[in-house]
């Protein structure tokens, strides 16, 4: 039982392991910022990816919420590659010029 909580203890209160929750999430918000920039320029963002996953994202990063963050930021670049293959899709149809 005592290693048990030494074990637990170690893995509660090491800082390592929350750096790379904090890094990897604003990895993947950063560039779940860019993706958004560059679909967006296309003309084939949608509205909810920033206003629902990327800035609330933002929030709970600064809030410490790291794996919260990620998955949203995450979900916010599922949404952007939908919107890549909606664009691509158009362009197949003759829909738009390139």
């Amino acid at each position: 039982m005592k290693l048990l909580g030494i074990f637990l203890l170690t893995i509660l209160f090491n800082p390592a392991i929350f750096a790379a929750d904090k890094q990897s999430s604003a990895t993947a918000i950063n560039t779940a910022v860019e993706a958004f920039k560059e679909v967006d320029k296309l003309g084939f963002s949608w509205d909810s990816t920033y206003s629902e996953k990327i800035g609330p994202a933002k929030l709970l990063w600064r809030k410490g919420k790291y794996k919260k963050a990620e998955q949203l930021a995450k979900e916010a670049l599922e949404q952007i590659k939908m919107g890549k293959e909606q664009h691509r899709s158009s362009l197949n149809y003759g829909l738009q010029s390139k």
